[in-house]
């Protein structure tokens, strides 16, 4: 909030930067069709009614930081084992030439091959061919369909856990199982994860559970 007054006599004192608790500035002016120099108090009052704690870090599948330059690439979503959400880790299906999620056999992996970007807007098409029908904003992929893979750069994801920034990175294989979602990335290891060595955590995650992580190219 800005705060303007004028002091049309100088030597009061009718408001003090001081005793409002407030940062002020000054400057001169003459008021228009007045000979007298009159001083201005420019208040910079601050708003406690803003963001009291940090602010939420992102959405899954949201882009962090465009420089350095983050690659993004087009592929098609398997249909035998389609990617679920965004911000989930995908592997390459080479029969396919598709992206695909993770499964229960994915124990031994130790580089992902990208994580689901969400792009903005998207529409799921509903039979017959009726758009519109399904809102906006929802966390389920169309299938078939294109998808976003983000193959190196900063990306948001949900994070279990409390990792910290430069820490190792493991992605749950096993089936999903409460907050523990198949494809999700985890803080911390189990006999049910598996560890990456082309991801790293760039920090914890907010109170919803988003977090940025980065990654490289994973060939």
């Amino acid at each position: 909030m800005l705060v303007l007054w004028i002091r049309g006599h100088p030597g009061t004192s009718e408001f003090s930067g001081a005793t409002l608790g407030r940062a002020t500035q000054s400057y001169s002016l003459y008021r228009p069709g007045s000979a007298t120099l009159e001083e201005v108090h420019v208040i910079m009052a601050q708003s406690y009614s803003a963001f009291q704690f940090r602010m939420g870090a992102g959405f899954p599948g949201d882009i962090a930081r465009t420089h350095p330059q983050t690659w993004i690439e087009p592929g098609l979503n398997d249909v035998t084992n389609p990617v679920q959400f965004y911000g989930q880790a995908v592997l390459i299906n080479t029969a396919a030439n598709s992206y695909r999620g993770i499964l229960a056999t994915d124990t031994g992996i130790t580089v992902i091959n990208g994580i689901a970007s969400r792009p903005y807007p998207i529409q799921p098409l509903t039979a017959p061919g009726n758009f519109g029908a399904v809102t906006f904003g929802g966390l389920v992929l169309p299938l078939p369909g294109e998808i976003a893979i983000v193959k190196q750069g900063y990306v948001m994801v949900p994070i279990v856990g409390t990792p910290t920034k430069g820490g190792t990175v493991y992605v749950w294989v096993a089936a999903t199982s409460g907050a523990n979602v198949q494809g999700g990335f985890q803080a911390t290891s189990s006999g049910s994860t598996a560890t990456l060595t082309n991801c790293k955590f760039n920090g914890p995650p907010d109170a919803n559970g988003i977090g940025e992580l980065i990654i490289n190219l994973g060939f």
